[in-house]
């Protein structure tokens, strides 16, 4: 009961002992009246004196109750009314002109009252019929209350709830309760509540509420689509129904915890079983709920369902620990670097290459660690190529930590977080071996095996340069020289295949020691050699020509036991 409700409670009681007080006096100045008629003697023409004084006790009786009606209802904190039996309004107080603004002269009946307050037609031919049917359902001394919208004198409207109470005589008196700012604030408070919920509705994580016994109280639509049941099921849902004998024993000890300190509290990893038997993984916030009077009554907070981000990183933590093995295993070189170039990491092999130690060399640039000045911008363009979200492979060369050259295999790729390029990783790889292997290789294709001159296919090449050499400058000259080895068969069949390769041998060196560096001199097979002169109109080429006419004693002729062979120039 608010404090308009006690006041009016206790008018009508004061009003009440007033009007009993005033009709025992009228009873008694009854009763005495009749007295005094009954004892009145016959006319006799003697003047007649009568004891009025319980009469004026009554009156003055009377007057003191009305003037203390009028104290209490001109002071009281709301507005009041009195109406006669036929709808004439008998009496306004101050809290009723002011709120109202209308005076006696305004509203002299009901009939004026229910004109000005209720201007729309339908509205007052409602509230008309509701006033009827309070007055006469109304018992004397019975209060009813109704709630009613009133247009005030200064064309606003308030909102009231009055109270009719019929007293002596079919009068009535009304209390009115001016319940405007409560209405205001119901319709804020109703507002802020359907803001509330729409948030709560609109939101993807679940909001829910519990009582002290871990029964669902409150819950939005979010909560249902992760625990996977309908709405109509959730009042029946306790927290023991959708989570495993663990979790739900982990989740007690929190919720106890909250509690007794009255602290908030998040659980994560928090298993449920949906509906459908699925497993899901959630965070869940909880605080405590109170009563107006601090009371703990439950529990609310904030769910959200993380299984696809727990599988998520899940996935990406395997697939770090299989990168940081492939990385701290692998035998090649790999190192990780930022935007600028700088080391944020580099593994075994890379130390084991270049002879750097990880631990020494993070945040150095690494082009100022392996880059030779003359590859310089070579390494500046690999490093931007990988930048630009471009992988790309070089074999070059990189330098020790020694300073020694290194044939190296570079592989690099961008590092991307999302769309961002974040930095490059390369991979290194020793190709010593590898170029060692394909210039033997080379020799080999174009060498002969047993001489190691060059071979029929070199010749040939560097023969057809020459020619085209001589389309581009016609003053260039070169001579061809063919030799074959006099009786080479019999060398074979007489001394054997071994000593005919060592005379090929001998054969080849004297001649490579007969030309220049800039002459081809080749083995065509067998015993058939062959020599390219370039630019023999130059003065420098002349002292080769008296080879050709020297005779026995010119390198061609070899020595073999007994036996002289020797070789023949075309």
């Amino acid at each position: 009961m608010n404090s308009v409700e006690e006041h009016i409670l206790k008018l009508r009681q004061e009003l009440a002992q007033a009007e009993e007080a005033l009709a025992q006096q009228i009873a008694a100045g009854q009763l005495a009246e009749q007295k005094l008629r009954e004892s009145e003697p016959q006319s006799s023409g003697m003047p007649i004196h009568h004891d009025i004084t319980e009469l004026k006790h009554a009156e003055r009786t009377l007057q003191n109750s009305e003037l203390k009606f009028r104290s209490l209802t001109d002071h009281a904190p709301f507005p009041i009314s009195t109406i006669d039996c036929t709808g004439q309004f008998l009496y306004l107080n101050r809290k009723f002109i002011e709120i109202f603004g209308y005076t006696i002269e305004d509203i002299p009946t009901d009939a004026a009252w229910f004109n000005l307050a209720f201007p729309d037609p339908e509205s007052r031919m409602k509230a008309l019929a509701l006033w009827q049917t309070d007055a006469q359902n109304c018992r004397q001394g019975q209060v009813i209350s109704r709630e009613l919208k009133v247009r005030c004198k200064n064309g606003q409207d308030r909102n009231v709830v009055y109270f009719p109470v019929i007293i002596r005589d079919e009068k009535q008196v009304v209390y009115y309760m001016d319940i405007t700012k409560r209405k205001e604030a119901e319709e804020l408070l109703r507002k802020g509540e359907e803001k509330y919920r729409t948030i709560l509705e609109s939101i993807e994580e679940g909001y829910y509420e519990l009582d002290l016994a871990g029964n669902v109280t409150f819950w939005n639509e979010s909560t249902c689509r992760i625990l996977g049941y309908t709405k109509d099921e959730m009042p029946e849902l306790n927290n023991r129904d959708y989570t495993t004998p663990e979790t739900a024993q982990k989740a007690f000890h929190v919720f106890n915890q909250i509690y007794r300190t009255g602290q908030p509290a998040k659980i994560v990893d928090y298993e449920i079983i949906r509906k459908d038997k699925t497993l899901r993984i959630l965070e869940l916030s909880a605080s405590l709920r109170s009563d107006r009077a601090g009371q703990p009554i439950g529990f609310r907070g904030v769910v959200r369902d993380v299984t696809k981000r727990r599988r998520t990183e899940e996935a990406l933590s395997q697939q770090r620990a299989y990168f940081q093995q492939l990385f701290e295993g692998s035998p090649q070189a790999i190192v990780i670097l930022d935007v600028d170039g700088k080391i944020i990491d580099a593994n075994k092999g890379y130390e084991h290459l270049f002879g750097y130690r990880p631990a020494e060399i993070k945040g150095r640039n690494n082009l100022d660690l392996l880059i030779p000045e003359d590859l310089m911008a070579e390494g500046q363009m690999i490093h931007q190529t990988a930048l630009s979200g471009k992988s790309i492979q070089r074999e070059t060369h990189r330098r020790h930590k020694d300073g020694r050259l290194i044939p190296t295999s570079v592989l690099g790729y961008p590092i991307k977080i999302g769309s961002e390029i974040v930095g490059a990783f390369y991979i290194y790889m020793n190709i010593s071996e590898r170029k060692s292997v394909e210039k033997a290789l080379a020799h080999q294709a174009f060498h002969d095996a047993l001489t190691g001159l060059p071979n029929r296919v070199l010749f040939s090449e560097r023969l057809g340069r020459a020619l085209e050499r001589i389309k581009r400058n016609q003053d260039h000259r070169f001579a061809v020289l063919l030799f074959d080895l006099d009786r080479f068969k019999q060398v074979n069949d007489s001394y054997g295949h071994i000593t005919g390769d060592k005379l090929l041998v001998a054969v080849s060196s004297r001649l490579s020691k007969c030309f220049r560096a800039v002459d081809t001199v080749a083995r065509l097979g067998g015993d058939e050699f062959a020599v390219l002169m370039e630019e023999v109109n130059r003065p420098e080429s002349k002292p080769y020509f008296p080879i050709l006419t020297a005779g026995p004693t010119w390198p061609g002729v070899l020595r073999l036991g007994d036996d002289y062979y020797e070789q023949s120039i075309g």
